[in-house]
């Protein structure tokens, strides 16, 4: 078998491509698609411990194909028949590779209730917590339930024991699952209507090449047709996220080309394709599907099945990509997925391609970097011969093609290629510019003000220089610098004024590397920023200044938004009509604090701002869930307004999230109780939901079963001297019907 891989590094490019089938790929490197979002990983399962070291010798060269290819996330099975030695090995494994970890904890062993199994699992994570940064780790429950044993009630039932003590653990965990044997979105619902349903970050699922009971194993176009279920499953993971929580991550934790055939006696067998140039045709043309985009639809983290093969077993080599102890022999899918890894780095910009004259050919470019790289990867998806005339609109540049093919499948560079393009058997081509050593600016810079100064922060992919250039206008005009080599970078500035907008742009390159620069961003001088809980305590009249807030809610027919802390621990209007702000953005302002009345009664505060500045955008924040009671919460202080007969902290100005029935309908708002049953001055209850037009959308009606999210807001009625629980919906995305 054979497969072609093909790379191209252009900057700025329209591409076409004619094939024999003459087929024409065109690329238009000025006309953005958005943004690769997807995380290349890795599973270390079926032969953990050699990967770790553990009974076999060195495993140095095994952690340096992961450093190779830039694994960024490693999933391993954290099993509780192993010793505690040997789990920290494992882990510690992943870390020296550089890559993050996806914690799995695989099964629990019989006799053990749900409750220590949470504290065991409760346990990892404090004792890593103490010894890494545990950030950006992913903590999943079980591996493949639904084809050991559990149903999905009990697996529910498991679910919402144990994720509450790893949240008590480390409340920035992230923690999912199912990690189900395939997508069982019903799984899925039912862990999102439990009560761990907004302490979910990740969905996970599996998908192989189908079940096949041997010897026969399907055929080379049956197992690509198949490519497209791919693409099912993350719309339908997507779709059934309910609509508060579209942030979600979807994770496919294990695929490959394997089609789980078995032989005549019912034993597992691996796919022969596994260690052929098919495999590099089948992971290329799958990225293209993980990399979708829009609304979400993307797989946050790929773990391709898997790193280190089964050399150990004393068989024939299986779903590995390499051979541990011969790097030599690594399968032709670890250089097609070394490469696109290298050229299509996460943050990359997807740029549009038009593929035409043949079935068989598959094409997907992006750009990069500063000035912008292009890049393009060609895939011939046949045994016969494609010949690819490749044109492109966006400039042009020297390109290096990187080429996977039964010629060579451990990879080969050729230079300066020439048009047409023919590509025989299975091929991947990457055609990019030679550019190992791209500095890539892999987080949001951020802006931290303290007295005249302002302290700017920001990571990169390699260690490279710091630089911020900065001044009052895009043109800058000031700059600070630091010719240290670090991935961490920190810049501050002095002698700033306050109550000015700064213009501001990080750069990071240093000798034989090619450097990066941010778009300009701005940032507010503040005095002495607060917290919004601060702010909210002070007297009407007050000064008070914000920084880099998030913002929850835009309401443009009241003239007002709400921003909260990033924490989720407070939040407050803002009286403005700046119209171009949206849900996720971050903003810093001053101006001054005061209550806001109705009906001559207090029912919470507000800021009018002098200076209100967009510092950066980010995902629209999570609602905090709760019970219908605790709406609006207690008075704080002698300011800040709560509502009659309060249960809990003050909660106005927050976005939240409650469940309940549809009670009544009164105009354009809507009354949900949960069982509450505290009533307004109409005699109804329990929250009083402002919704966004008078009429109900097809199919929610009184008497359903809803979850609402919305911001919490002052809301008198006639009559009384105190707030009523209320929430003001943003759009109808926000209320979803459960029944």
């Amino acid at each position: 078998m054979r497969l072609l891989s093909l790379i191209i590094p252009l900057t700025f490019l329209v591409l076409t491509a004619c094939l024999a089938d003459n087929a024409t790929v065109t690329v238009n490197y000025n006309s953005p698609i958005g943004t690769i979002n997807t995380e290349y990983g890795m599973n270390e399962v079926d032969r953990a411990k050699p990967f770790a070291g553990i009974g076999v010798g060195s495993n140095a060269q095994i952690l340096q194909n992961h450093r190779d290819i830039k694994t960024a996330r490693i999933r391993v099975f954290y099993r509780p028949d192993w010793t505690q030695a040997n789990l920290d090995k494992l882990v510690k494994a992943v870390v020296d590779c550089g890559a993050v970890p996806m914690i799995c904890f695989q099964f629990i062993p019989a006799g053990t209730t749900y409750e220590q199994w949470g504290d065991w699992c409760a346990a990892a994570v404090s004792r890593y917590k103490a010894m890494y940064d545990i950030s950006n780790w992913m903590w999943e429950l079980i591996n493949e339930p639904d084809l050991t044993g559990w149903s999905q009630s009990t697996y529910v039932d498991m679910f919402t024991v144990v994720e509450p003590k790893i949240h008590a653990a480390y409340p920035q965990a992230m923690v999912g699952g199912p990690g189900t044997a395939a997508l069982l979105t019903t799984w899925n619902n039912a862990l999102f209507a439990s009560s761990s349903g907004n302490n979910i970050q990740f969905i996970s699922w599996h998908r192989y090449g189908g079940w096949y009971p041997g010897p026969n194993w399907p055929s080379d176009a049956t197992i690509l047709y198949q490519l497209q279920y791919y693409e099912q499953d993350i719309d339908n993971a997507y779709n059934a996220l309910p609509v508060d929580r579209k942030n979600v991550k979807l994770i496919m934790g294990e695929f490959n080309v394997n089609a789980w055939a078995g032989d005549v006696n019912g034993l597992w067998a691996t796919d022969p394709r596994i260690k052929t140039t098919f495999n590099a045709v089948y992971y290329a043309s799958l990225l293209k599907r993980f990399f979708r985009t829009g609304n979400g639809r993307f797989v946050a983290t790929e773990m391709f099945w898997e790193g280190t093969g089964d050399d150990y077993a004393g068989g024939p080599p299986g779903f590995g990509m390499w051979y541990a102890q011969q790097p030599a022999n690594r399968a032709p899918v670890f250089y097609a997925k070394k490469n696109i890894a290298k050229y299509f780095p996460r943050g990359a910009t997807l740029v549009d391609v038009q593929v035409s004259g043949s079935s068989t050919v598959e094409a997907f470019a992006c750009r990069y970097g500063n000035p912008g790289e292009t890049h393009l990867v060609l895939i011939n998806k046949t045994t016969g011969a494609n010949v690819v005339d490749v044109n492109a609109v966006g400039g042009a540049g020297n390109g290096v093609w990187y080429v996977v093919d039964d010629v060579s499948p451990a990879g080969r560079v050729e230079t300066s290629p020439s048009m047409p393009i023919t590509m025989t058997g299975y091929t991947v081509r990457v055609l990019a510019e030679p550019s190992p050593d791209q500095v890539l600016i892999t987080s949001r810079p951020t802006v931290t003000v303290a007295g005249d100064s302002a302290t700017v922060t920001w990571k990169t992919n390699i260690p490279s220089d710091s630089a911020v250039s900065y001044g009052l206008t895009p043109a800058y005009g000031l700059s600070e610098s630091s010719s240290y080599l670090t991935t961490q970078h920190s810049i501050t500035l002095t002698g700033l004024s306050e109550g000015s907008v700064y213009h501001y742009s990080v750069q990071s390159g240093g000798p034989g590397l090619v450097p990066a620069a941010s778009e300009d961003a701005v940032f507010l001088m503040l005095g002495s920023p607060v917290r919004i809980g601060e702010a909210r305590l002070q007297i009407d009249g007050a000064s008070v200044a914000l920084a880099n807030k998030v913002v929850s809610a835009v309401f443009p027919a009241d003239g007002v938004v709400y921003v909260q802390e990033a924490d989720r621990s407070a939040g407050i209007r803002i009286l403005t009509t700046q119209e171009s702000l949206a849900p996720g953005d971050i903003v810093s302002l001053t101006g001054s604090i005061s209550t806001r009345t109705l009906g001559g009664v207090p029912c919470e505060r507000q800021i009018a701002p002098t200076i209100l500045v967009k510092t950066g955008s980010g995902q629209t924040p999570a609602p905090l869930v709760s019970n219908c009671a605790s709406i609006g919460g207690e008075r704080l202080g002698v300011f800040t307004p709560g509502v009659k007969d309060a249960q809990g902290l003050n909660n106005v100005g927050l976005l939240r999230s409650v469940t309940g029935r549809i009670m009544a309908k009164a105009g354009a708002n809507i009354y949900v109780d949960d069982g509450a049953d505290i009533r307004d001055n109409w005699g109804i209850g329990t929250v009083l939901v402002q919704c966004p037009s008078l009429t109900l959308p097809a199919g929610v009606a009184v008497g359903n079963t809803v979850r609402v999210t919305g911001v919490a807001e002052g809301s008198v009625p006639g009559g009384w001297s105190e707030n009523r629980r209320f929430l003001q919906i943003r759009s109808w995305d926000d209320l979803s019907v459960l029944n």
